[in-house]
């Protein structure tokens, strides 16, 4: 499965870098949540290399280490 986020009203998510690999399932995925909540499901770059995976926020930045996760930035500036 390739990753999927749903993303709240009224949030901002940024897609920093996204690759993908079919064939090998290499990838990596660097996101930027600047306000809102968002629900991840990072599919096979994590399976295969979870380091690869991370969601940045004004105060934290997340390892991904499981699969499923919600992101929650606060309102943050519109």
């Amino acid at each position: 499965m390739l990753s999927t986020s749903s993303i709240g009203a009224n949030s901002e998510l940024v897609l920093n870098t996204y690759t993908f690999d079919t064939t090998t399932h290499d990838g990596n995925l660097l996101a930027s949540v600047r306000r809102g909540t968002t629900a991840f499901v990072t599919g096979l770059i994590a399976k295969k290399a979870p380091e690869n995976v991370r969601v940045q926020t004004r105060t934290v930045v997340l390892g991904v280490r499981g699969t499923e996760f919600i992101v929650d930035a606060g309102r943050g500036a519109p």
